[in-house]
């Protein structure tokens, strides 16, 4: 955003925290100096010129990711003198504590003033390949006719609240697309497999043992 532009309202399709909005739109005034009057929002035109520098806000991670860290600003409400946005962080890290003051010193600099507020986290989801799960679940989709690749997966899964506790988890499910968009879709065919995917993880694990 040009630095002689000052903001005057903004809009969009802001949903929840963890869905990126799919439009959005600012309401701007130049600074021109010809006389002409214009109401902008001063709190506002700070806020969304610190967006840039959150997005790059420098957060050490424990162990290497694919999608390295992600910071999206998904949310942004209010009103006045008082606004809101919200970021949605992955990171390779189970300490809410590190971001947040990442986060700060960033604010600090790029937003004086700000308050910053954390939640959520829980850690996140890292399994071996040479697991007992893993190497169950490759035989499983093998033998139920399932074609897998072992990868990182992009989003969140619940299985990040067990994995820091030294649980082996995995993620997998039916194919689709379009997730948490319009006309999200999945393949009924992928579905009918799972039954025999996860009966046939549980039938080898339970001979493992």
């Amino acid at each position: 955003m040009k630095r002689d532009v000052e903001l005057a309202g903004v809009e969009g399709g802001f949903l929840k925290s963890n869905v990126i909005p799919g439009w959005v739109r600012l309401r701007g005034v130049e600074t021109r100096g010809d006389g002409v009057e214009a109401e902008v929002d001063r709190s506002l035109t700070r806020l969304v010129r610190a967006v840039v520098p959150l997005t790059r806000t420098p957060i050490r991670t424990e162990m290497y990711s694919d999608y390295g860290v992600t910071i999206t600003p998904n949310i942004l409400r209010g009103a006045s003198d008082s606004w809101e946005l919200v970021l949605d962080i992955r990171a390779m890290t189970p300490s809410v504590e590190s971001i947040c003051s990442a986060v700060e010193a960033v604010v600090t600099e790029a937003l004086p003033g700000a308050r910053v507020e954390c939640g959520g986290g829980g850690g996140y989801l890292y399994t071996s390949k040479d697991s007992a799960i893993v190497k169950a679940a490759l035989k499983a989709a093998e033998r139920a006719g399932i074609k897998v690749s072992i990868g990182e997966g992009a989003g969140a899964s619940d299985s990040r609240f067990y994995s820091p506790r030294g649980v082996q988890a995995i993620d997998f499910g039916p194919i689709g697309g379009n997730i948490h968009g319009p006309d999200e879709w999945v393949s009924i065919k992928s579905l009918e497999a799972l039954p025999e995917f996860y009966a046939g993880i549980a039938r080898i694990l339970l001979r493992s043992r």
